[in-house]
């Protein structure tokens, strides 16, 4: 238990010194933030062009919609926000960088996941909140006690399942080194299916969507158990079992990835 209170805190203290680095630089900080919020804009209205020519997509009205893409995005906007020192994973292990890591007596993942701050989660943080609002006040939910505990337990779960994939997608430059961040890029970009309701889908990407990158269980099982869609609705108890094995799997492919490491020129 100290042991994980002395990495909480260091890793605040790690993230504040982020946090000064950015406020050098506050045009940056809102030119960044302003391109989040646009693009995940685009992707609003082209699910508004959409609906003006069907009123639903396999029962799913445009408002039930809204709630898949908003939980998405605000998982990835906090994923980014807290945990985006993933994302310099293999320019570290291409230059020889993690070697600063290894002299340390600091977690080798404490010091990768707080090594930078994604300003740009903040757009999608603030945007995918306003979407997830918007819907559930739009769509009538027969709201219970239960209901209401059970919905934001969930949403306690979704970063954790995003933030978790992509380091595992990171960790994978390990073993493929001269592939830099275009094969993370590529596994992130499924995260994009994940905005949608993954029964309109063939069975491949649904499989994939459930136990390979499980972006189902970040923003479809959820809204599915608050609409209670068919048999979907029953899923949403496995949300915290699914964030659990992310974190451990991720975890897993991190540290057998840090045995390979050579260092530069190795």
């Amino acid at each position: 238990m100290k042991l994980i209170k002395r990495n909480v805190a260091m890793y605040f203290r790690l993230m504040g010194q982020q946090v000064k680095v950015l406020l050098e630089y506050k045009i940056d900080l809102l030119i960044m933030s302003l391109s989040s919020i646009f693009t995940c804009t685009l992707g609003l209205i082209f699910l508004g062009v959409i609906f003006e020519k069907i009123p639903q997509i396999n029962g799913w009205s445009l408002d039930q919609m809204l709630l898949i893409y908003g939980m998405v995005t605000f998982s990835e906007g906090l994923a980014s926000l807290l945990f985006e020192g993933v994302w310099s994973l293999p320019f570290s292990i291409n230059s020889g960088g993690l070697d600063k890591y290894l002299l340390r007596p600091l977690s080798m993942t404490l010091q990768v996941i707080s090594s930078k701050i994604g300003v740009n989660g903040l757009g999608n943080i603030v945007i995918g909140l306003v979407i997830v609002g918007y819907s559930l006040n739009n769509t009538g939910i027969d709201w219970t006690t239960g209901k209401v505990i059970t919905f934001l337990l969930i949403f306690l779960f979704v970063s954790i399942i995003s933030a978790s994939i992509n380091l595992a997608a990171n960790s994978i430059s390990f073993w493929y080194k001269n592939a830099g961040i275009s094969l993370p890029v590529s596994i992130n970009g499924f995260h994009e299916f994940g905005k949608y309701p993954i029964n309109i889908y063939n069975h491949a990407i649904q499989l994939i969507l459930i136990f390979v990158l499980p972006y189902a269980f970040i923003g479809f099982i959820p809204a599915s158990f608050l609409f209670e869609k068919t048999i979907w609705k029953y899923f949403w108890f496995l949300c915290p079992i699914v964030s659990i094995y992310c974190i451990w799997s991720s975890l897993f492919l991190f540290k057998a990835g840090l045995k390979r490491y050579e260092s530069a020129g190795n």
